[in-house]
């Protein structure tokens, strides 16, 4: 059965951990490099290709766009890879899962690199851009969706067997009517509302299993909720569980 899932939680909710406990063999991209030692520690046998993506410049600094031509390599090489399993020229791609952990990072700061540096007075000859419009922001999810796709549609056509992307949440907004006192009338604000995935703009929903992770800190107590599968929409207790466990159990 071929899946394509995305694990969305806030930051500390335990994504990477749930993700990386799957089937084996695992092709593990680790775009923020932050988990080494837990899934040295704790996954090491089920890690047959572990790449950590973040890249630094010559003073130590994070460097994203560096980053970003890293991820677009292994991508790249991934591609050859799959025409040559649909060639039949090697039996299969090499692993169960490809966990891409996390493709928040990869749109809010390799993809957003890219736009900078496509942008800048090198390449346009015009003076360097800061930040991206508000439309401009979609061109850049234009780009995730460009880079990201050639992964999910592999999945699609049984190449890459199972695909997980792990993603955090974002906060969500609803208007408001209020009085404005200094005004004298009534307008219209935005008030936070809450916690949501935010992946939905970039990533799409093309065939996917959403699940959302919650966690307990104080009882270290995980439930996930799937707002969409082949199976409808269900929660589970998923504590000392592992991802694999709850989609059998769910017959996905």
């Amino acid at each position: 059965m071929k899946r394509i899932i995305v694990v969305a939680g806030n930051p500390g909710t335990g994504k990477s951990r749930f993700g990386m406990d799957v089937e084996e063999p695992i092709e593990m991209w680790d775009v923020e490099n932050k988990n080494t030692d837990l899934q040295n520690e704790y996954y090491s046998e089920k890690l047959i290709n572990r790449k950590d993506l973040l890249a630094f410049d010559n003073t130590f600094h994070e460097d994203w766009y560096a980053t970003y031509l890293n991820l677009k390599k292994e991508i790249d090489n991934l591609i050859k890879l799959g025409q040559e399993v649909k060639a039949k020229k090697r039996d299969s791609i090499g692993f169960e899962w490809l966990v891409v952990d996390g493709v928040s990072p990869i749109r809010n700061k390799c993809m957003l690199a890219k736009w900078l540096h496509d942008h800048s007075k090198k390449i346009t000859g015009k003076p360097d851009r800061k930040q991206p419009n508000e439309f401009e922001w979609g061109d850049i999810n234009d780009d995730v969706r460009e880079l990201l796709f050639p992964l999910i549609n592999m999945t699609v056509a049984g190449i890459i067997p199972n695909l997980l992307f792990t993603a955090e949440f974002k906060d969500s907004y609803e208007s408001l009517e209020v009085f404005d006192e200094l005004r004298g009338k009534i307008i219209k604000k935005s008030v936070k509302s809450g916690r949501e995935p935010a992946y939905s703009d970039y990533l799409g929903y093309k065939l996917y299993t959403l699940l959302e992770l919650h966690t307990d800190v104080k009882t270290k107590k995980y439930r996930v909720v799937c707002t969409k599968s082949l199976k409808g929409i269900w929660d589970a207790d998923v504590t000392d569980k592992s991802v694999y466990d709850v989609l059998l159990s769910k017959g996905l």
